[in-house]
């Protein structure tokens, strides 16, 4: 079991004696306990490697087997960080060309059983942005069916993704093909960087239409979500502060953000940095604790309801393409995706929020997930 993006790590005994045979084995303690970095990434690279093509695709079932008992239907895949086949690759690097092969494979084998939507991120390092360049050449935005369909570019385009000559340049190429971008902000600065290469890529080239997307903005102020409203721009949130944030003020700041009525959605995050289950993230969006109980976001807590909006409605805009006519509400004409959830969620204490569970599931219509709790066959 790993933590993070590289560790640290702990195995049992058999993962003990598997690494331990290897021609260059991780370091392991007597306890298991594997370190953070290099040792780590030795054994995932180890890991990796058995893998076959069909244990992917058992692991795309099992991943989405967990997502409808969480009461997740549809989910943004953000990309990965390109691999290189080292140790020096953690949790959040895969092959970015041949990733979705396993998760397609299921769709073709009419298996899949959560709707799924793609960003292409890319790290470009180089003013020519040639994998962008080629992206943007050779990809569909908004290609496929309701089931599985791509999104637009991101979270990230260059490895300069605060901004930079390589990041301006992207962006230019973006938005002269007219895709969406989404970007990263974690620091203090970044989003500033970033929202004045928006406005000067827009100078040239509008992007209003675009909906261009800075996610996690922890730090964002009042001032900057202004400038990329204005921009035509939206703030893509999540809980992911809840496993390892600290005060005193961890953010995002969910209040200021709602009261600037900026196009703002939720979601998790990838799963090496925060878990899947929204009702954890839920409840740090509403209570302002992390997992140690403290309150680490005061005065940025929000209702459920805005909450439950945010997850729902409010990520249709998000999605963007057919889908913001298709999904994030219950009305004539969209798809039957619902959830009957084990407990009340305008009702249940702060605690027990995030012991929320679907006891019943349904996408497009079709039961996906059936806890037996209703008495439905």
């Amino acid at each position: 079991m790993s933590y993070g993006f590289a560790g640290p790590a702990v195995t049992n005994s058999r993962g003990k004696a598997f690494f331990e045979s290897l021609d260059q084995p991780p370091v392991i303690g007597d306890d298991g306990a594997i370190e953070f970095g290099e040792e780590n990434g030795k054994a995932l690279l180890a890991l990796r490697q058995q893998l076959t093509f069909e244990d992917r695709k058992r692991g795309v079932r099992d991943a989405m087997a967990y997502a409808t008992a969480m009461g997740v239907t549809t989910h943004l895949d953000q990309g990965a960080f390109p691999a290189t086949g080292t140790p020096s690759d953690g949790a959040g690097n895969e092959d970015l060309y041949a990733m979705h092969l396993p998760w397609l494979s299921v769709y073709d084998d009419e298996d899949a059983i959560v709707r799924l939507r793609i960003n292409f991120l890319h790290m470009d390092d180089a003013i020519e942005v040639h994998t962008v360049q080629q992206r943007l050449l050779n990809s569909f935005k908004f290609f496929g069916s309701d089931m599985v369909r791509t999104g637009g570019i991101g979270e990230f385009a260059t490895s300069d993704y605060a901004g930079g000559p390589v990041f301006d340049e992207a962006a230019r190429r973006i938005a002269k093909a007219g895709w969406r971008l989404e970007v990263h902000s974690l620091s203090g600065t970044d989003y500033q960087t970033q929202i004045q290469a928006f406005e000067a890529v827009n100078a040239e080239q509008s992007i209003e239409d675009l909906r261009w997307v800075i996610a996690h903005v922890p730090l964002i102020t009042p001032e900057y979500l202004e400038r990329l409203k204005k921009l035509g721009g939206g703030v893509n949130l999540s809980g992911w502060q809840y496993l390892a944030g600290r005060g005193p003020q961890a953010g995002p700041p969910f209040k200021d953000i709602i009261e600037s009525g900026i196009p703002a959605g939720m979601g998790a995050d990838g799963m090496q940095i925060a878990p899947l289950n929204p009702w954890v993230h839920a409840y740090y969006a509403t209570t302002g604790k992390n997992a140690l109980g403290e309150v680490i976001n005061p005065g940025q807590q929000i209702s459920r309801e805005e909450v439950l909006r945010l997850y729902t409605s409010a990520n249709q805009w998000f999605l963007g393409g057919p889908d913001e006519d298709l999904l994030g509400s219950i009305e004539v004409g969209r798809l039957g995706d619902i959830v009957i959830l084990s407990d009340d969620y305008f009702q249940v204490p702060d605690e027990e929020l995030r012991k929320i569970q679907s006891i019943l599931t349904v996408v497009g219509g079709e039961v996906v997930y059936n806890s037996g709790d209703l008495g439905y066959p």
